[in-house]
């Protein structure tokens, strides 16, 4: 990827950034992954993640993620996330996340992804919404270790309801520090729409990932 692109990223994400004022709350998502291969196409995660809100200032909440992957083919992959989500308030909530993922090389440079995710909420303390969601995404290949990226997700509310109330859109970049540590940094704008209380919050996703 040449540097008109990567400086169209750069750009791009400073003008997500300076889109935040006041009435935008900026939260973030800071996790630690550690991840197994299991033979061939199987693949274990394990993710503790620590969230915050009120543009940084105070801690929302804490959740752990366990996750199943399979490798199918070339371009096919289907994966199971379990999310348990401890609230600052002592009322829990479970999620289960079944996820077919398609991708394939536009190029050499260019990698497209998208992943068709079910989104069940388990319903332990408070009724949460149930979505089917459809993310989009672009992965740049540079000539160093890091990768650009870009994509966009549609929460498609079901429950009888029928319609998007909620859109994340995300730009950033990871970075292989070694074979097994990768570094991973992205903005989201996070719009939630069609809904009472209508609102875009942005979230700064930051995960130091590990392979066993």
């Amino acid at each position: 990827m040449n540097k008109f692109k990567f400086l169209f990223f750069v750009l791009a994400f400073i003008f997500l950034c300076i889109e935040i004022n006041a009435q935008n709350d900026l939260q973030s998502w800071s996790s630690f992954s550690l991840s197994k291969k299991i033979k061939e196409k199987n693949r274990l995660i394990f993710k503790p993640i620590i969230r915050h809100k009120d543009n940084l200032s105070s801690y929302n909440n804490f959740s752990l993620d366990f996750i199943a992957k399979r490798k199918l083919d070339a371009h096919w992959s289907f994966s199971f996330l379990q999310r348990h989500w401890w609230l600052a308030n002592s009322v829990n909530r479970n999620f289960w996340f079944i996820d077919a993922v398609y991708d394939f090389k536009a190029n050499d440079n260019i990698k497209v992804s998208q992943y068709f995710r079910w989104h069940i909420a388990q319903d332990i303390d408070i009724d949460d919404p149930n979505f089917l969601r459809w993310h989009p995404s672009v992965t740049f290949n540079t000539s160093s270790r890091l990768k650009p990226y870009a994509g966009i997700e549609f929460f498609f509310r079901i429950d009888g309801i029928n319609e998007i109330q909620r859109i994340r859109s995300k730009i950033g970049a990871s970075y292989v520090l070694s074979d097994r540590i990768n570094l991973l940094l992205r903005l989201w704008r996070e719009q939630f729409v069609n809904i009472t209380n209508a609102r875009t919050d942005y979230v700064i996703q930051f995960n130091l990932g590990y392979r066993l």
